[in-house]
């Protein structure tokens, strides 16, 4: 089957003429009438039977060609795609990302310094190894890490077999616990909580990352809680945290851009000694080794780093003022 052929049934189904058809797409009828029926013994099944009214469709062909009309609509914007990507090609910028939340203004910042250029952002959600593969198969170019202190060793060793170099952004030891307004534990003026506190509550888990997180949270000894909700969207995430009671266990690069103020829709514990030999979170960059950065990604790193710094400071200060 050729993109050509499918041109073919719809002028014909346009037409209702074979003549008509071969004219408009410049061809003998014979040849034509050839295609068209090549096609058919391809598919198995005539596409259009001859009537007083002409070349009408069977019920098969018109089947075909209500399917054939998204691949026509595709050809066309890739026949105009050549001569436009001809004339100016644009910046494409990847990053990926392990299921961590980035600060809201980071592409904000950068969309508006790269608009009159013309830039193509695409961010990636992956597992570590999903990071790499992205590096490697240049559909990124810088990865956001974060790192269970568990694992460090492992996935350094993972970087170096790949040619990746990690540079690390911040660290903490904790595991934190993610109530909305609707959970009683909101309004707690206590600033640590404990696997007590919460077994009466639905745990929230966000599937992409549900299976890594099992054994911590049978370490925490909420493995077996009565009541969980695993979800596969951010949004949905977002909503059900903040409209029921339930609450969510979270590692460090998660929560770190969430707002801390008085208007703020969910607040942010931290666990009272989350389990034994637990080493806590780190957050980090990698990039490919003998890959200079181009400037998009040294402002995207940039930027990154001081939004960062300047959450986990007011992180600080909310946190003394706190009693």
């Amino acid at each position: 089957m050729r993109i050509e052929q499918l041109e073919q049934v719809k002028q014909i189904a346009m037409t209702k003429s074979l003549g008509k058809a071969a004219s408009s797409l410049f061809l003998t009828q014979p040849a034509l009438s050839y295609s068209i029926k090549s096609l058919e013994e391809e598919l198995g099944a005539p596409l259009f039977m001859r009537t007083s009214k002409g070349m009408l469709l069977t019920p098969f062909g018109e089947e075909f060609l209500s399917y054939s009309e998204p691949i026509f609509q595709h050809w066309e914007v890739l026949k105009s795609l050549g001569p436009s990507l001809a004339k100016e090609i644009p910046t494409v910028f990847g990053v990926s990302c392990t299921y961590l939340r980035l600060p809201n203004r980071l592409y904000t910042e950068l969309i508006e310094k790269y608009r009159q250029q013309g830039v193509y952002f695409h961010y990636y959600e992956r597992p570590i190894q999903g990071v790499v593969e992205d590096l490697l198969e240049r559909r990124s170019e810088i990865g956001i890490v974060s790192i269970s202190g568990v694992l460090k060793k492992r996935n350094q060793e993972l970087f170096r077999q790949n040619g990746i170099q990690y540079t690390p952004i911040c660290q903490d030891p904790n595991v934190y616990v993610l109530v909305g307004r609707h959970n009683p534990l909101f309004h707690s003026p206590l600033k640590q909580l404990t696997a007590d506190m919460l077994v009466d509550y639905p745990i929230l888990c966000y599937g992409k990352v549900f299976h890594s997180f099992i054994t911590d949270y049978n370490l925490m000894g909420l493995g077996h809680l009565k009541n969980r909700i695993i979800v596969y969207d951010r949004a949905v995430y977002h909503d059900i945290l903040t409209s029921s009671d339930c609450f969510a266990i979270s590692n460090f690069g998660s929560n770190i851009y969430l707002p801390h103020n008085e208007n703020s829709q969910i607040r942010v514990f931290s666990m009272a000694n989350p389990y034994r030999g637990f080493h806590g979170y780190e957050v980090g960059w990698v990039c490919l080794e003998d890959h200079p950065l181009s400037n998009i990604a040294q402002d995207f790193m940039r930027c990154f780093i001081e939004l960062t710094n300047e959450s986990l400071a007011e992180k600080r200060r909310l946190s003394e003022l706190t009693p």
